[in-house]
């Protein structure tokens, strides 16, 4: 709450209305969306974010969230500082993963455990 968030345009798309926090879409094709007013986005579930094409849009806020898809993490995974991941136990059928990304942080600690899977913090 009250953070930044930064998602690609795939996953803004797939967002339920999120109350108190501003929305950043990183795209870099800004030309196809043709529902821009005033370089802002509105998904079909209401909620409204502003497009960015490069990452000097944006400010060195250290409360910057990132919050997916694939393509984002990938690009901007060397800025994180913190990384929460969720570990769930299993195989699983899947088109999209994350690239190994563990030798990036110094640090890792399991924040929460539950029955089937658990939350680790990874810092640099």
């Amino acid at each position: 709450m009250g953070k930044k968030l930064i998602v690609g345009k795939n996953t803004f798309d797939t967002l339920p209305m999120l109350k108190n926090r501003e929305i950043l879409v990183l795209t870099r094709k800004v030309e196809e969306l043709s529902h821009i007013t005033n370089q802002y986005i509105v998904n079909n579930n209401g909620l409204s974010g502003k497009i960015i094409n490069d990452l000097s849009d944006l400010n060195t806020d250290p409360d910057i969230i990132v919050a997916g898809g694939a393509k984002t993490y990938v690009r901007l995974l060397p800025y994180i500082t913190e990384f929460y991941v969720t570990h769930v136990n299993g195989s699983y059928e899947g088109d999209t993963f994350m690239p190994p990304f563990e030798d990036l942080f110094t640090q890792q600690e399991v924040v929460k455990e539950f029955d089937g899977h658990k939350v680790v913090k990874y810092t640099r």
